[in-house]
């Protein structure tokens, strides 16, 4: 609705209301669906991967042509379930956190290294990425600043980057530890 003319002609009649309540619950229950049906990733998913117009319809900004697959693996991760992408706020914190490690992944090492357009643990626990505290999201959003977009536009990639950056940090003392490979 937010999305219509601020002059209110476009809702002004019950059944235009009605109408645009009835396509975001039909686009709500399509992308909860596919989160809630996948647990392996988009390019093994069940269903029909949502569209850019299926975003736009329930509500959900930030999504284009270009992002479309990354976000879709999200929702079809293990950790992202029906239940964590049944409204527009679940939704587009999903949207909002791959865009920012997008935004990151741009090979340059030089900059996007503070501030709060870095990702950080809550952006990539939206993700579904698991086991992400704040100083391993803190190297792995410095990690992911020298990568291009194409090396973490899957939840798998990010997980593995997540996984080698917990192991890194847990490397504390050479002679007790196993040196990270």
């Amino acid at each position: 609705i937010a999305a219509k003319s601020t002059d209110g002609s476009q809702t002004d009649e019950l059944s235009e209301l009605q109408t645009a309540v009835d396509t975001i619950s039909i686009a709500l229950s399509n992308l909860s669906s596919f989160a809630q049906l996948n647990t392996t990733g988009l390019v093994q998913a069940l269903g029909t991967a949502p569209s850019v117009n299926t975003y736009t319809d329930a509500g959900v900004s930030g999504v284009t042509t270009a992002n479309l697959d990354a976000i879709n693996d999200a929702l079809a991760s293990a950790a992202v379930n029906g239940a964590k992408a049944d409204t527009p706020a679940e939704l587009q914190a999903i949207v909002d956190a791959y865009n920012k490690v997008i935004a990151a992944a741009d090979g340059n090492p030089v900059n996007n290294t503070s501030g709060a357009a870095l990702p950080g643990a809550a952006d990539y626990a939206a993700l579904g990425v698991t086991a992400v505290d704040a100083g391993t999201a803190a190297l792995l959003s410095d990690v992911i600043d020298n990568l291009a977009s194409a090396d973490v536009n899957t939840v798998a990639q990010l997980q593995a980057l997540a996984d080698a950056a917990k192991t890194v940090l847990a490397y504390d003392n050479a002679s007790t530890d196993t040196a990270p490979t």
